[in-house]
């Protein structure tokens, strides 16, 4: 044993600065005898001696040089260049026209050749671009919205779902009055991860999201809009149903869009399960098969004189009321698709199964009775789609919708008001019409009688239309408004109203009548 070696040393910080030891030396957490090197992954007694001679070891020399190439290499090849504010707001801008318009890959070409273009020194790629958008952009414009709301009274949509990794998403998108910006702003507020899907979890979630994120007041938010699910919707234990725990005056309000498919699908059910086949089944025939959609093509180009056939679209659940264009363009295309599929009946069985069903006339007069009707409901769909659109009217076309099918089925009768359309019994037998006398519409009629269907079968099918009617018609009377009088009223607001001139005056103001006779007395 040396000298000193009988004695303890410990580990001294003064090692990491000098020359020969700083570049490898670690300190051992929780052991002041050993010291590490972080080249060679190991520890060496902390004596200097030990230390000194370690690093002049061939291993310790071998496992040094790719880490003493990389410090020549940064020290010697790249320097720090500091962007001017002009680049770092272009790549701002680039940044923020990906988030909006764009895949966040495409950034890495995108940004090269604006480079190019501009002649900047522009630097934006997949990594950067996301670090602004999520640490920069996200953040500053979250802090302007809520800025911008204020104290003011608010309103919430919110819709639940499931992405790709099976993880449940609530969607809360805020409405709120913008004295900045002169209007109302719809504008997306977060995406709150849910460990449930339930109506206590999602309610927590969502108060939690308005306290802790957004500081809004609870109790100034007037609306919620959610869809007819009963764990938002429901009357008992539902989202609705707590969030008026906190907020009694919260309004709630259902998506008309997805009421309005509910109805349609509901009302579908009355009808022979193979329509919606034959739908379905004439999609999928040509959606799989370049060959067919090809052979189709040029026979419907050969009888409408080199025309080109309009796409057949897809029946979808999930889309609203996709059912009412795909109905359409089928009854347009209705005798060439039948000929397609007698032409091709011996050559598969879809196809003759279709050429079965197409061949039978009382499914044209379906489809003809159907067509005016979804069609009608498509469109005041889409007026709850707009996005722009004026808002007095909204009411009168959903009581004119309820009307249209009422007048189909009942006695003639004047309705007073909007209210009277409403509350009219539609479970009266009494104010039923006749089988016979039920509107089918036009083109129902026409196809019957081009047709020459047995009086047998058309009695069949006006029953099963009869049926369908009264479903849509309970449906769309069981989701209209509670508050009628209350959104009539909405129409003082209407651009019509407002600068539009009327002949008659307030009962506190001159009629114009009065108004001449005093200018010329």
């Amino acid at each position: 044993m040396s000298k000193w070696a009988k004695y303890s040393k410990k580990y001294n910080k003064e090692w990491e600065k000098e020359d020969g030891l700083k570049e490898w030396i670690l300190s051992v957490p929780g052991d002041e005898k050993h010291a590490a090197c972080k080249f060679c992954k190991t520890t060496v007694r902390a004596h200097h001696a030990d230390l000194v001679n370690h690093s002049k070891t061939e291993k310790h020399k071998k496992n040094a040089t790719p880490f003493s190439n990389m410090r020549t290499l940064f020290q010697s090849g790249i320097s720090k260049i500091k962007a001017s504010n002009a680049v770092k707001a272009s790549e701002l801008k680039l940044a923020a026209h990906i988030a909006c318009h764009s895949s966040i890959r495409t950034v890495d070409h995108l940004g090269e050749l604006v480079k190019d273009i501009s002649c900047k020194d522009l630097s934006l790629h997949r990594t950067k671009c996301t670090a602004l958008v999520n640490k920069v952009l996200g953040p500053s414009m979250f802090s302007d919205l809520r800025r911008d709301i204020g104290d003011s009274d608010y309103s919430l949509i919110i819709d639940e779902s499931t992405d790709n990794t099976m993880k449940k998403k609530l969607c809360i998108v805020v409405r709120y009055p913008s004295y900045e910006k002169k209007r109302i702003v719809t504008s997306f507020a977060g995406l709150v991860e849910l460990e449930r899907g339930t109506a206590e979890a999602v309610t927590t979630a969502l108060l939690e999201f308005l306290e802790k994120h957004m500081k809004l007041d609870v109790k100034k938010c007037i609306g919620l809009g959610t869809d007819g699910c009963n764990t938002m919707s429901g009357a008992h234990n539902s989202v609705i149903s707590k969030l008026r725990e906190v907020n009694p005056h919260v309004t709630h309000i259902k998506c008309i869009c997805h009421s309005l498919q509910l109805c349609t699908s509901y009302a579908m059910k009355k009808l022979p399960s193979h329509l919606e086949y034959m739908l379905s089944q004439t999609y999928r025939y040509f959606s799989s098969s370049v060959l067919r959609q090809q052979k189709y093509a040029n026979l419907y180009s050969t009888i409408n004189v080199g025309e080109q056939p309009l796409k057949i679209l897809q029946l979808c659940d999930t889309r609203w009321l996709a059912i009412a264009p795909c109905l359409s363009r089928i009854l347009h295309q209705y005798d060439e698709l039948k000929l397609h599929f007698e032409i091709s009946k011996h050559e598969d069985y879809a196809a003759d199964l279709l050429y079965q069903m197409y061949k039978d006339p009382a499914n044209k007069a379906f489809l003809a009775f159907l067509n005016p009707i979804v069609s009608q409901v498509n469109r005041v769909n889409k007026m709850f789609e707009a996005d722009q659109c004026n808002v007095s009217k909204l009411l009168a076309e959903l009581i004119s919708l309820y009307q249209s099918v009422l007048i189909r089925l009942m006695m003639p009768r004047t309705f007073s008001s909007q209210q009277a359309v409403i509350n009219f019994d539609v479970d009266d037998d009494r104010n039923h019409l006749p089988l016979q006398a039920v509107d089918m519409g036009v083109q129902f009629n026409i196809e019957v009688g081009q047709s020459n269907l047995d009086p047998g079968i058309v009695t069949t099918i006006r029953k099963h239309g009869r049926d369908f009617l009264m479903q849509l018609l309970k449906e769309l009377q069981m989701r209209l408004p509670s508050n009628v009088q209350l959104l009539q009223s909405m129409d003082a607001l209407s651009p019509e109203t407002v600068l539009g001139i009327r002949n008659q005056g307030c009962r506190n103001c001159l009629s114009f009548p009065s108004i001449m006779e005093t200018l010329v007395s």
